[in-house]
């Protein structure tokens, strides 16, 4: 799991984590593929492809969604399924080492852009595991075997009982193989030498968890991969069987909203965003409550 970073010794910074989105599937689901960026040469410019994944997910209300009001030099990619970022952007990730995070519904347009890309997984990260988050995680496996899946211990079960991970609701039963490692909140990962925070952020579902790297650098914004707790001018259904209305709450007030402002937010459906522009206009998170309508939605996922 902590490979040796890749280092140029020629350059004077540390290599930089990228976020490449694909959104995968009937819902859209975003999905990604973290790498390691080589150094850039001091004065070189950096990517600025933004990194809006391709459309806003069908439970935002119409509207809300934007595009990150910091939008993050070092997190560019696709912006649509399948679409492939530029030569020169995709060149500063070429070989790097990996991880995909979540595998939704029809995911040959990530798995064959790793590839592509000569990118070197070391693990899938699951941050819950609906249907839509897992779906096409045997596909990934049977391209990577020895791929360890990670996943919050409070889903054990979900990845293959359909009722679990919501796909019985859509009457397209989804069953996988169960992940091989379990986290529990609290734990640092690491990538290349990169380290990522593992936060506990249930509510939508019990074991959802939120990614959190920060590069300790004030030209580089730290970034969160949320998974489906926040997005975009709203937050993700709380009334499915193992949602819990209080500890979303919990996990949006006191765990997501206290990171940096500048922080940028990778959500499982819709575009970026950042801490800052959520805190400001997010309807759903006024006065320190959860607003209880995002239990009314008539979408089937999210």
């Amino acid at each position: 799991m902590a490979p040796e970073a890749h280092r140029d010794p020629t350059c004077a910074a540390p290599p930089s984590v990228r976020v490449l989105p694909f959104a995968l599937g009937t819902f859209q689901t975003n999905c990604y593929v973290v790498a390691l960026e080589r150094p850039q040469e001091p004065g070189a410019a950096l990517p600025s492809e933004p990194g809006a994944p391709g459309r806003t997910a069908p439970d935002v209300p119409p509207g809300s969604a934007r595009t990150a009001a910091e939008p993050a030099a070092h997190a560019s990619g696709p912006r649509r399924q399948g679409e492939r970022s530029s030569d020169a952007s995709a060149d500063s990730i070429r070989g790097s080492p990996c991880w995909i995070v979540d595998v939704g519904e029809h995911p040959e347009a990530m798995l064959d852009a790793v590839e592509r890309l000569g990118l070197r997984p070391e693990a899938i990260v699951l941050t819950h595991a609906h249907c839509d988050h897992i779906a096409g995680l045997d596909r990934a496996r049977r391209r990577w075997p020895s791929l360890p899946v990670i996943a919050h211990a409070a889903e054990r079960g979900f990845c293959s009982d359909p009722q679990l991970n919501l796909s019985a609701f859509i009457d397209v039963p989804v069953s996988v193989s169960e992940p091989t490692r379990w986290l529990h909140g609290g734990e640092t990962l690491e990538l290349g030498g990169a380290r990522f925070r593992v936060l506990h952020t249930p509510g939508h579902s019990p074991g959802g968890i939120t990614l959190v790297h920060d590069p300790g650098r004030p030209d580089r914004p730290p970034l969160a991969l949320v998974g489906d707790t926040l997005f975009a001018g709203s937050i993700g259904r709380i009334d499915f069987p193992t949602s819990d209305p209080e500890a979303m709450r919990r996990s949006l007030h006191d765990v997501i909203l206290p990171l940096p402002d500048r922080t940028v937010v990778w959500p499982g459906h819709g575009p970026s965003t950042t801490i800052g522009a959520e805190r400001r206009g997010n309807p759903y998170l006024a006065s320190g409550r959860v607003r209880d309508d995002r239990s009314r939605s008539g979408d089937a996922e999210q």
